[in-house]
């Protein structure tokens, strides 16, 4: 039985490929989610491209950081998983449209944006497959505890206190955008937190009946 463990396991760290096709180094192998191996390359883009905040530079990512976001990363993939069993939504909405060009505005220019995505073994198909998986967990999450809404006086609020709060690197971002982006961007940085919180509950029964084993420390990293 452990011959066979280990066979199964060595063959999922072979299987660990990037989403532009370039094979992974098995140290790059993070976390091992039930039968499916997570890359670090799958956490960096988390971090750059879906994690609601605005990333700090690399050399700034401390190992505090970088466990916040597995853990994120982790239950949002089991939350995916949980609700991909349930449903498959038959229509996307164009708002998957917005969710990428809001992505992508995150950068100085479509030359950075590319840049990133290589880096992070991603192709724009890649990022709408993400992208698709983010409206499922977004969507099965309204289903079971209710719509979650975010309001004018929410996103009011939330934009007077980044500028109060926030690091300079991410009001000088928010500040290059016109203000309805600024507004839509605020709405959808609320609505990934209260997904998060959500899943919260829902994430701690799934870790129970997943295996998860970690094999990188948290210092390899960044």
């Amino acid at each position: 039985m452990r011959i066979l463990f280990y066979t199964i396991f060595f063959i999922i760290l072979l299987g660990c490929q990037s989403s532009a096709g370039d094979w992974q180094l098995v140290d790059q192998i993070v976390v091992v989610i039930g039968d499916e191996a997570l890359c670090k390359s799958e956490l960096n883009a988390y971090i750059e491209f879906f994690r609601p905040e605005y990333p700090p530079p690399e050399n700034e990512r401390d190992s505090v950081f970088m466990k916040e976001a597995l853990d994120e990363l982790i239950k949002r993939k089991l939350g995916i998983e949980f609700f991909k069993k349930l449903f498959v939504p038959i229509f996307l909405p164009n708002s998957l449209v917005t969710k990428q060009i809001l992505i992508q505005e995150r950068f100085s220019d479509e030359g950075e944006f590319d840049v990133s995505l290589r880096k992070n073994g991603f192709t724009p198909l890649t990022l709408g497959e993400w992208i698709k998986d983010d409206y499922i967990l977004t969507l099965g999450i309204n289903r079971r505890y209710g719509l979650i809404e975010t309001g004018s006086m929410e996103v009011e609020e939330f934009l007077k206190d980044s500028e109060e709060k926030a690091s300079p690197l991410w009001n000088n971002w928010l500040a290059k955008l016109p203000i309805d982006k600024r507004e839509e961007m605020a709405a959808d940085i609320l609505q990934e937190r209260k997904i998060s919180e959500k899943l919260k509950d829902l994430s701690t029964d799934l870790m129970k009946q997943t295996r998860i084993q970690q094999l990188m420390y948290l210092e390899q990293l960044h």
